[in-house]
């Protein structure tokens, strides 16, 4: 119903809206301050004194809840929309424009790295008893109740998921694979257990379960391998958090000799800009979750789950559960939310945001989680031509789709210069309008600026 005082209430709503959009905590000494500030101001002589029955009832008309905060050392992420525009810049202009000695077919849209050849790389914490904690029962259930499996200890996390995962969009090129590090050394395992791991997930061990340096150098080795195998020489593009151990120099010229370019996202933004922890990773613990469902619809492991499962038991199995999480993400069913994960997250952006035959635009679908409003990447300019011809000046805007041709050449007819699609700017590295002041000149490929490690 309304409200006796709706214009005071309509403007709280929108100074709370304001408040919480800054991040800041909304008291209810706050509320009734503003609404009796408020109420003098609209309703001038009028008698208001903010009771608990009016901010009960206010917090009903609008649908307002006290919540406890999620996490407290964050900033909100509006806070953060400059480094990541920042970042989704740099993605655009320095690493996807061609490159002298790069290895790999130039896409019209996508430059060097097409969705196929983009690779995001994170960890899971998982624990052994996944996806348990509901239930359908009976309405006369009072007390709901899942039996688990031995210690109460294995909700929580047993083992780290370490992740592979590429943005393909063509059927069959979707690629990815899991490393599951134990708790341990790994020196008393039985050959049989080892030989019981599903031969499509790597197990490790290290005492806590953790990706340290030397068990991310073991990964890397490996994921090179994997690289070569799928990928041969062609640079492919791997992006993933600043966790110590994919920083360390080692993983990194590890990953360099292979043609890997290793890209950081910003540092605490993983959660708005990482594929999976955008919606991947979560999947994938929901796969496992699933798996373990099928396993305990029968009824002798029904048995051996409410038993005492020992560890080696427990690892076999989780390598197995693993195995079909990853199977059923890489699957064409699930295409949409592992390809979704890299869209929203800009990782999966163009060259240009160029209009598609709907009147969208690509960088439409660019929508980081917990950023309001429209989202723009910065623009720069671009030049194109011969040393021997006059340069053309090309502002980053929307470019119809039979432009693209015109600028990078055609990949499949080899015409356009793509050693001459260069990309240069001043210091301004966020300008976001095409009157700013910029440089144009060809750049000298062999100090390019490029602060992340290629080789």
């Amino acid at each position: 119903y309304r409200a006796k005082y709706q214009m005071m209430e309509n403007s709280l709503k929108e100074e709370m809206k304001a408040r919480r959009h800054r991040g800041a905590k909304v008291s209810s000494f706050w509320l009734r301050h503003r609404a009796k500030a408020l109420v003098t101001e609209f309703y001038p002589g009028r008698s208001f004194s903010a009771s608990n029955g009016w901010l009960f009832r206010f917090m009903r008309r609008h649908k307002i809840r006290f919540r406890r905060t999620k996490n407290v050392k964050c900033q909100s992420a509006e806070e953060k929309r400059i480094k990541i525009m920042e970042w989704h810049q740099k993605i655009r202009y320095d690493v996807l424009p061609y490159r002298e000695g790069h290895i790999g077919e130039y896409h019209p849209y996508y430059g060097r790295f097409p969705p196929e050849k983009r690779y995001n790389m994170d960890q899971i914490p998982m624990p052994f008893v996944v996806e348990q904690g509901s239930t359908f029962t009976f309405e006369d259930d009072e007390h709901v109740h899942v039996r688990g499996a031995g210690s109460e200890s294995l909700v929580k996390r047993q083992f780290t998921a370490h992740v592979f995962i590429n943005a393909a969009k063509e059927e069959g090129q979707a690629k990815g694979y899991i490393d599951m590090i134990c708790r341990g050394t790994g020196t008393r395992i039985s050959r049989l257990e080892k030989q019981s791991y599903n031969s499509n997930v790597h197990v490790r061990f290290q005492p806590k379960a953790w990706v340290d340096r030397n068990v991310m150098k073991e990964i890397a080795t490996d994921f090179v391998q994997f690289k070569r195998e799928n990928h041969g020489d062609e640079h492919i593009l791997l992006i993933c958090d600043n966790l110590d151990a994919h920083c360390c120099e080692e993983v990194l010229e590890i990953f360099a000799n292979a043609n890997i370019l290793v890209w950081f996202v910003v540092p605490a933004c993983t959660d708005l800009i990482q594929p999976i922890d955008a919606g991947i990773g979560r999947s994938i613990r929901i796969y496992v979750g699933h798996a373990l469902d099928r396993w305990l619809s029968v009824d002798d492991n029904l048995d051996l789950w409410e038993g005492n499962l020992s560890a080696s038991e427990r690892r076999i199995l989780m390598s197995n559960f693993l195995a079909e999480a990853m199977e059923v993400m890489l699957s064409n069913d699930k295409s949409l939310i592992r390809i979704g994960a890299f869209e929203r997250t800009g990782c999966l952006i163009e060259l240009s945001n160029r209009q598609l035959a709907d009147g969208t635009l690509t960088d439409d679908i660019v929508k980081p989680q917990g950023l309001l409003g429209k989202y723009t990447i910065p623009l720069r300019m671009v030049t194109v031509g011969n040393h021997d011809d006059n340069l053309t000046i090309i502002p980053n805007e929307v470019l119809p789709p039979e432009s693209i041709d015109d600028i990078v050449g055609n990949e499949h007819d080899g015409t356009g210069e793509l050693n001459d699609l260069l990309v240069t700017e001043n210091d301004n590295d966020t300008a976001t309008h095409v009157d700013d002041v910029f440089e144009i000149e060809y750049l000298d490929h062999e100090g390019d600026g490029i602060n992340n490690i290629e080789n």
